[in-house]
């Protein structure tokens, strides 16, 4: 178990190393999914003269029989909600870092920014069960806390399937105005696919917020050197695996689970940013689809 003292100089480090990337992340030239439209939908009003006639609503204007145009407020302030994975599965990297590493850079980037940028940010933790829930602030200690929190983890993780669907029940559960929303994790699951109750908690999550997913990777989780039988062990369920690296069909299975969370998201039209624990994290290391 790392001590406080441990844990800020780690934080600290990683401040260093993520200061540039948090900047470019929130600033204007570049197409960052951290950022909302700076209009919120107010109501429906009469058309007149002075307004825009690009926000008529038709279908409004059919039922009320005049021309009503869309009414927005600018924004006063952003929110913004950090969902992490810290599963079992996470602490896994077959080269320098582990995945939770790079969760951690990512989402100290993502904290600062919003430190700096004035973003009010609350904050997930999540495994089999909800491990920690932060609600919204935006002033120095609240950001602090926020990232300590991720990097003091370890000790909180449990076995078991990870269990996507809570904290997204527990998001739409509250009653927050429009929100940015990061999943960070490497949605790695036997049931992520065949999720219904994830799926379902997702479609609400989209209907009021803007939601990004984060996938972190670690390229041997999806192709096997061939060496014959080797012992795997699952990380969610402790099982004991023998397969044989050998067969072909291993790597096709694996790489088509690798496919198949991509797919998911892209059926959702989620933004969608892929990291790698092989890569160093800086802005071209971003690969958004």
């Amino acid at each position: 178990m790392e001590n406080e003292d441990s844990i800020w100089h780690k934080i600290k480090i990683v401040e260093i190393k993520t200061k540039l990337l948090s900047e470019q992340l929130f600033s204007g030239n570049y197409r960052s999914p951290f950022k909302l439209t700076g209009l919120d939908f107010e109501e429906f009003k009469e058309y007149s003269f002075e307004d825009d006639p690009k926000y008529i609503d038709w279908k409004i204007t059919a039922k009320k029989g005049s021309l009503h145009i869309k009414k927005f407020t600018e924004e006063k302030e952003l929110n913004l909600v950090l969902i992490i994975d810290i599963s079992s599965s996470v602490f896994f990297g077959s080269s320098n870092n582990l995945k939770t590493d790079i969760i951690q850079e990512i989402s100290t980037a993502i904290a600062f920014g919003c430190m700096k940028n004035h973003i009010r940010l609350s904050l997930i933790l999540f495994g089999k069960e909800i491990s920690a829930f932060i609600p919204f602030g935006r002033n120095k200690n609240h950001i602090l806390r926020i990232i300590k929190k991720i990097f003091s983890t370890e000790n909180e993780v449990k076995s078991g399937f990870t269990d996507f669907q809570k904290p997204l029940h527990l998001l739409n559960s509250l009653k927050i105005r429009k929100s940015i929303i990061i999943m960070i994790s490497d949605f790695l699951s036997n049931n992520f696919e065949s999720d219904l109750l994830f799926e379902k908690e997702i479609n609400k999550t989209l209907i009021k917020h803007k939601f990004t997913s984060i996938i972190i990777k670690d390229e041997k989780e999806f192709f096997l050197p061939k060496i014959g039988f080797v012992e795997f062990c699952d990380p969610e369920t402790g099982e004991i695996i023998l397969l044989d690296t050998n067969d072909i069909s291993i790597n096709e299975k694996l790489q088509q689970k690798e496919e198949d969370i991509i797919q998911f998201f892209k059926r959702k039209k989620v933004q969608t940013i892929e990291l790698n624990t092989t890569t160093e994290l800086h802005l071209n290391t971003l690969h958004i689809k």
